[in-house]
């Protein structure tokens, strides 16, 4: 009984509801950006009490129950207004064992990630307030170029550019962390990632702009990474246990 009031507490609507059963939905807990709705039932005395989740098979709960009664009691309340976190760590790649790719003026690398193990189960939308990318660039003369955009279903780099930031290759820069500024990027839902494009006025490969990569990684669904040698027309998925070296920030809506 414990888990039943403690899940119904939770809960943000009731779909159905009789003497002997209710079913309601509570935020999303597996990470897929959907609701769960979970469902309790008994039929008579003697029987179980049972509790499905997410249309599954039902799971006695409790045994031989002689009674069970769920009374409705309403009252109608004002929402609260939802509320924005303060700037906080999102998602972070930080690095242990590295590689280099290395963007020219046609082999661009993109760097897809999406923060949603991390945001609160009650979030509304998430917004990117800045990121910072881990470079080095031996080099000094030259370009560096960060795009952020939107990602499609495949995780790849999509629609017009949502920011932008150019930086001129420095020694001084070699093995540092560089600021991607953002300004004013709409808020995203729970489970949309974005898109993190890098190029170079490098002609070559051979020519020393680099993106440090963090290998021996575990694919997952927060990050994933790809190469065009076509100057972004389109987009091939690099070997996924490799990914930039980042931290992003940003802000949450919740509803209270």
């Amino acid at each position: 009984m414990d888990l039943f009031t403690a899940e119904l507490k939770t809960a943000i609507s009731i779909t159905s509801q009789t003497a002997t059963s209710i079913t309601f939905v509570v935020p999303d807990r597996n990470g897929d950006g959907q609701n769960e709705t979970i469902n309790y039932a008994w039929l008579s005395a003697g029987t179980a009490l049972k509790r499905t989740y997410n249309g599954g098979v039902g799971i006695e709960v409790i045994e031989a129950l002689q009674g069970f009664t769920v009374t409705p009691v309403s009252r109608t309340n004002s929402p609260l207004a939802p509320v924005e976190s303060a700037e906080f760590q999102l998602l972070n790649n930080e690095a242990v064992t590295l590689s280099v790719v290395s963007p020219t003026t046609t082999d661009y690398f993109a760097q897809y990630f999406n923060p949603q193990r991390n945001l609160p189960w009650n979030t509304l939308t998430w917004k990117l307030t800045r990121m910072q990318l881990y470079c080095t660039w031996p080099t000094t003369s030259g370009t560096f170029t960060y795009e952020i955009y939107a990602a499609d279903a495949a995780k790849k780099p999509t629609g017009a550019v949502l920011a932008s930031t150019t930086f001129a290759m420095s020694n001084s820069l070699l093995g540092q962390w560089v600021n991607i500024n953002v300004a004013d990027l709409p808020g995203l839902v729970p489970g949309s990632g974005l898109v993190l494009v890098v190029k170079s006025t490098a002609t070559t490969l051979l020519d020393d702009a680099h993106v440090p990569v963090k290998t021996g990684m575990t694919p997952s669904a927060a990050m994933a990474s790809y190469e065009s040698t076509d100057s972004g027309s389109t987009w091939g998925t690099r070997d996924q246990t490799k990914n930039a070296i980042f931290r992003v920030y940003g802000t949450v809506i919740t509803q209270p």
